[in-house]
């Protein structure tokens, strides 16, 4: 398939389209530590624009011209140039450009949690949620986008969702669903409680204290959330969670409670900041993590009046 570019560009007369070999992120040598054929596993095309160059990689049909793969980001590539070879090293693409969305809107009725959510997936996620989707119909793919956008517990029900951009690779895929979530609200006399984190990023995933290599994100994530959940006639609130803010070399998570136009509106933000988690960092990852399941675990309190 490099080949293939390779050649299409010539004819097409386009310059500077060269054949690329390059290691996937399996393979975690550089060509300083070992100048061999074993540091490549995969063959790619590499266009150079003025002074940058733009990674082609006919084997994720998903991704958008202008990123690489996500599996070759910070590899070193060998790229074959009219007088001889150069090494460049893949960028690491930022948080900002794999955003993940999320908007919805929530209603307490008949003891139950009903929402109208807009979700979208920018970067690496929209890859990878497309591939993981692939074209499946019916009940089979309702049940996938049912996993996606899951939310609470698994008495969680989706009700109707519709796609956009299924087949544009320059916009985010987005889904609009409704759902109702059972067993989620919790009504004692004259108070009802409720946790605000419908989704709990991270939450499973601390590191084993005898793992020896580094932990691999693969890609750079963030996520950015919007929960309005209306405050039900004759209610006002008793609790809310305080606003808090984590920020490390390895994360950085914020959330903001504020109470607007009958509305608490809850504003969870979270990014990664580093794809690769060395053993050295370990403590800190965990310490992070023990720190958003503090905070995973608060809970609203709403009073009649």
């Amino acid at each position: 398939m490099a080949n293939i570019i390779v050649s299409m560009s010539k004819y097409a007369n386009i310059e500077n389209v060269n054949l690329c070999w390059i290691g996937t992120r399996e393979i975690p040598y550089s060509y300083t530590e070992l100048p061999t054929p074993a540091v490549d596993n995969h063959m790619i095309a590499a266009y150079k624009k003025d002074d940058t160059y733009i990674y082609l990689d006919a084997t994720d049909k998903e991704t958008r011209f202008g990123l690489p793969t996500s599996f070759i980001q910070g590899k070193e590539a060998l790229i074959n140039t009219p007088n001889g070879y150069t090494i460049q090293k893949v960028p690491q693409i930022d948080a900002e450009q794999n955003k993940v969305n999320d908007y919805v809107q929530l209603q307490i009725k008949d003891n139950k949690l009903k929402g109208n959510a807009k979700i979208d997936f920018h970067g690496f996620n929209r890859s990878s949620i497309i591939m993981e989707i692939g074209d499946t119909s019916g009940k089979t793919r309702m049940e996938i986008i049912k996993n996606i956008v899951l939310k609470g517990n698994n008495k969680f029900i989706l009700n109707t969702y519709t796609e956009e951009n299924l087949s544009d690779r320059d916009l985010p895929y987005i889904i609009n669903y409704n759902f109702e979530l059972d067993n989620y609200i919790i009504q004692l006399e004259k108070e009802i409680y409720f946790n605000p984190f419908l989704t709990k990023t991270f939450e499973k995933n601390p590191i084993q204290k005898d793992r020896e290599s580094s932990y691999d994100f693969e890609i750079l994530s963030q996520f950015n959330r919007i929960y309005e959940f209306e405050i039900p006639v004759n209610y006002s609130i008793k609790y809310k969670p305080k606003n808090y803010t984590i920020d490390n070399e390895l994360m950085q998570s914020s959330c903001n409670f504020e109470v607007k136009n009958n509305k608490l509106i809850v504003t969870h933000k979270l990014q990664l900041k580093k794809a690769i988690i060395t053993k050295p960092e370990f403590e800190l990852w965990d310490e992070t993590i023990k720190k958003l399941k503090t905070y995973y675990n608060e809970s609203i309190i709403l009073m009649q009046n």
